[in-house]
């Protein structure tokens, strides 16, 4: 499935991996419906933790958090990595957003972010308060990734 600007993002429930203010990781239940009524969400897609690229992307939002955080987005990583991963990679690199296991491929394959039917492409998709797409891109290449000064104009431009 390829989505349209105007489409519903389609719902799921996942585990979200977060670092708590005890400087702890905590894995809790995560439903993209009830978290799109507090706010919309950008879906960051990304094909694994402790890559090159995608630590530098994911690093690159989490020093950039503070311009990031004023537009009232929920950021949200997803790659098909594990719970475990996703509790490892965001307690090593302090990463202020949750983590989504989509180890089953399930959002991936739902968004159309799936790379060759193995992992996560690299892309956003971001969803408004009623679940309608207002962004999406996939990179051209997996390599490439968009930097947080180009999330925020994205961000600027859509929300």
């Amino acid at each position: 499935m390829k989505l349209q600007i105007g489409d519903k993002v389609p719902d799921f429930t996942s585990t979200a991996a977060l670092k708590g203010a005890d400087g702890r990781v905590q894995t809790v239940s995560w439903t993209l419906s009830q978290e799109a009524k507090k706010a919309p969400v950008l879906l960051v897609f990304y094909p694994g933790d402790f890559t090159a690229v995608c630590t530098k992307q994911l690093c690159d939002y989490r020093d950039n958090w503070e311009s990031l955080s004023r537009f009232k987005v929920q950021i949200v990583g997803v790659s098909t990595d594990s719970k475990e991963s996703h509790e490892r990679f965001a307690l090593e690199k302090n990463l202020p957003f949750p983590l989504l296991d989509d180890s089953s491929k399930d959002i991936c394959r739902k968004t159309g972010m799936l790379l060759f039917g193995i992992k996560s492409d690299r892309g956003f998709v971001l969803g408004g308060t009623d679940m309608a797409v207002k962004y999406v891109y996939k990179e051209t290449l997996p390599f490439f990734r968009r930097k947080a000064s180009e999330v925020a104009d994205i961000l600027k431009a859509h929300v």
